[in-house]
Parts: C-alpha cells; sequence; structure tokens
C-alpha cells in the first residue's frame, strides 16, 4: 500500500480535516468502507475517452466507494484534475490533480481511523500523535522514523527533494 508523503489535520467548525500529500484520489477512496454511499459534486478529468476534458455529467452514475474504485481501477486511464465527493453521512473527499487527498469529516474517531490506515503501520500511533499535537502544521516522516514539521506547504515545497 501507498502512504502519503505529509500529513496534516486541522479542526474546522467542528470538522476535522486531514490532508494526504502526494496520495491519489485512489488511494484516497480505498481508505474508505466499500460500501459507503457516495455523491459526486464536482468531477474534472482529462484523458477519458475520446472527451479530452470530462465532468461528473460525462462519466457514468457512480453511488458508492467500490462503484467508484472498479470504475478507476478497471476502465481506461483517466487524468483526474479535480474531484469532490460527498461521502454520505460522512463528510466529503476533495482531490487536487490526483496527487493530494483532503478529507473534511465529522466525526473525530473517523478521523483518527483514517490517518492510521493511511499511516505506515510502524508509525502509525506516531504520525497520529504528531498530528494530534501539532495541528495546522504539515508532519512529513521518513522511512527511519524522523519527524518533520512545517508550518506552511510552501515551506513544505521548499524543504522537498
Amino acid at each position: 500500500m501507498k502512504h502519503p508523503k505529509v500529513y496534516l489535520l486541522t479542526k474546522k467548525d467542528n470538522k476535522y480535516e486531514i490532508y494526504f500529500g502526494e496520495f491519489s484520489t485512489l488511494d484516497g477512496i480505498k481508505l474508505l468502507d466499500k460500501n459507503l454511499k457516495i455523491k459526486f459534486e464536482e468531477f474534472g478529468a482529462t484523458n477519458y475517452k475520446k472527451i479530452g476534458f470530462a465532468t461528473e455529467n460525462d462519466i457514468p452514475k457512480l453511488e458508492s466507494i467500490v462503484e467508484f474504485v472498479n470504475f478507476l481501477e478497471n476502465g481506461d486511464y483517466i487524468d483526474i484534475i479535480q474531484c469532490e465527493i460527498e461521502i454520505i453521512g460522512i463528510g466529503k473527499l476533495s482531490t487536487h490533480d490526483d496527487g493530494e487527498c483532503c478529507f473534511t469529516l465529522d466525526s473525530k474517531e473517523m478521523t483518527f481511523e483514517l490517518i492510521k490506515k493511511a499511516a505506515p503501520i510502524e508509525y502509525q500511533d506516531k504520525i497520529l500523535s504528531e498530528l494530534i499535537n501539532n495541528q495546522n502544521k504539515y508532519i512529513k516522516i521518513d522511512s527511519n522514523g524522523n519527524i518533520e514539521r512545517y508550518f506552511t506547504f510552501n515551506d513544505y515545497i521548499k524543504n522537498c527533494p
């Protein structure tokens, strides 16, 4: 399983936001229960069939996580630019350029569960603890478990190889 390169946890208006950097739309939706129902709010992609740029009106009606996963894994190559789905009863998932996943969730428990699912197993608790204690900071962890913290996305980008 692929893991995010960077994490961010924020709390706004009684909702929890988790940002996973360098994590695709497919990676993000695979963290969720496959039976959850979804509703597309926005979708934009290139290289879908011969359409060029496709929107939510151009793709099949997808109403569950499993249908969306199957669409992405078993269909023609598609380059997702923007995707926003409502996860019914849970929250939302927004992705950008198929490399940034941002979940907005109603439940702290679900938030922590997704962070643990996304993180490498040996660092799940360490990443979760860092995010809880350093909200609003980008957290990067290397393969040896070393943590780096960044105050802004630009700081993170400047320090990436």
